[in-house]
C-alpha cells in the first residue's frame, strides 16, 4: 500500500529527531512560534520603511518584558 510506504519513509527520515524528542524532551516549539509572530508582525506592517521601528514592534509582539525605571513621586505624602 503507498500509504504505509509513504508513513515508513517519513518515520525512517524523521527517526533521530523522534527518539531524541523522546529522550530529552526539548523541543523548538518556542522558536517556532516566535517566528509566526514575526512572519505574521511583518504582512501587517506592508513594509516598514525603519528598521528600528519594525524591531520594536517585533519585541512588543514577542513578549519581552521592558525595564523601566522607577518614578518618583512629585509629592511626599498622598492628598487628605
Amino acid at each position: 500500500m503507498p500509504e504505509v510506504d509513504r508513513l515508513s519513509r517519513t518515520l525512517r527520515t524523521w527517526e533521530e529527531e523522534t527518539l531524541n524528542y523522546h529522550s530529552t524532551g526539548a523541543t523548538n516549539g518556542p522558536t517556532e512560534a516566535v517566528n509566526l509572530i514575526i512572519e505574521k508582525t511583518r504582512r501587517l506592517g506592508h513594509g516598514f520603511r525603519n528598521w528600528d521601528n519594525y524591531r520594536l514592534r517585533l519585541l512588543l509582539h514577542c513578549g519581552v518584558t521592558w525595564y523601566t525605571a522607577p518614578i518618583k513621586r512629585i509629592r511626599g505624602r498622598n492628598p487628605s
